[in-house]
Parts: structure tokens; sequence; C-alpha cells
């Protein structure tokens, strides 16, 4: 596998100024690497906050990147109702590679658009094609041939990971704190009254 080592073009450094530069992005990797007729683009990103990562999309530094960006990232929707985080992503990629349906199948043998998420908490319903890591892993594996005709769909809902041990330990601390002042201002009027 061949890795490209060429920094040339203006839109590698777009890529790495809007990663730099989004403070939703805690860390990323951006790999391209070529074996014979395949490219292979493979970009990590860890992030704190989905919500952030959304609004960074209008920043200065998103417009910079290519169009293909934006089409790669597709539309999506994420909301919280009734303590679930609602994921929906559509991807078309006949807009990213204007002509792509003229490509021949047999030159598209064995290529895949793979997306893979992995949460915090599992997934209570999704389309994922796989799982991992049970229900937190979500891959979606589509071949290149079926994404250049029909956008994509990837969407799952996960309850959200509340931590319900420490909201419980934090009221009961915080009753004890009550009752004992209580319990304090109370036995000092008392005294007094003696």
């Amino acid at each position: 596998m061949e890795n490209f080592q060429s920094r040339n073009s203006p839109t590698d450094f777009a890529e790495e100024s809007y990663f730099e530069s989004t403070p939703a992005i805690t860390s990323y990797a951006l790999e391209t690497s070529t074996l014979k007729d395949q490219l292979k683009i493979d970009l990590t990103m860890t992030f704190e906050n989905a919500f952030d990562l959304k609004d960074s999309i209008s920043s200065p530094e998103f417009q910079k990147l290519p169009d293909a960006a934006d089409d790669l990232l597709g539309k999506f929707k994420a909301e919280i109702q009734e303590r679930k985080l609602t994921f929906h992503r559509q991807i078309d990629l006949t807009k990213t590679i204007p002509g792509s349906v003229f490509i021949p199948n047999e030159q598209l043998k064995d290529h895949k658009l793979v997306t893979i998420i992995h949460l915090p908490k599992a997934a209570s319903s999704h389309n994922a094609h796989s799982i991992e890591n049970s229900g937190k892993t979500l891959i979606w594996s589509t071949p290149i041939a079926t994404a250049f005709r029909d956008p994509l769909s990837q969407s799952f809902i996960m309850p959200l990971p509340i931590p319900w041990i420490k909201i419980g330990s934090t009221a009961l601390a915080v009753i004890v704190l009550i009752g004992a002042i209580f319990y304090y201002i109370h036995s000092k009027n008392k005294s007094k009254r003696i």
C-alpha cells in the first residue's frame, strides 16, 4: 500500500485547517492511500458533543473544503427526544462524483463505502449492516456501485447515557445535608429556649 506524502493541493491544507480550528473535534487522523486502482480515504475523528460538531459545518474553514466533503457528510438530523438521541443521515454520492452512474460495475466491484460510528451506549434501534461492542459500534458497509446509484440512509436511536447512580448518590447527599442543616438549626433554637 502506497501512502500519499505530497501536500501540494490547497484542499489538503484546508482539511487540516478545518480539523485543527474546530474545537468540537478533539482529535483526528486523515490518511489517504492507494493500492493498484483503489483509493482509500481513512478519516477518524473524535468529539465529545455531536451537536457542537453539527454547528461546525457552518464555519468559514468548512466552507473552504471541497464540495465533495459536504456531499460525503450528507444531510443529517440529530435531536434529543424523551431521553433518546435520534440520528438520521442521508448521503447522495451521485453528487460527489459527477458521472459516477456511467462507471462500469466491473470497475466498482469490491469497492465499498464504510461508515463506523462508536456510541457511548448501545443503540436501541438502527439500520446498520453490522454491530460490534454489544451494540455500541454501528457499521454500515455499502458496495460503492449501490452508493453511486441510490442515496444511502444511516440512522439510529440511542438512549442517553444518564448516570443514574451518580444522580441518585448526589440527590441522597443533598437530602442528608439539608437534613443535617435543619437538625442543626432546630437544635440550636431548642437550646436557646432553655
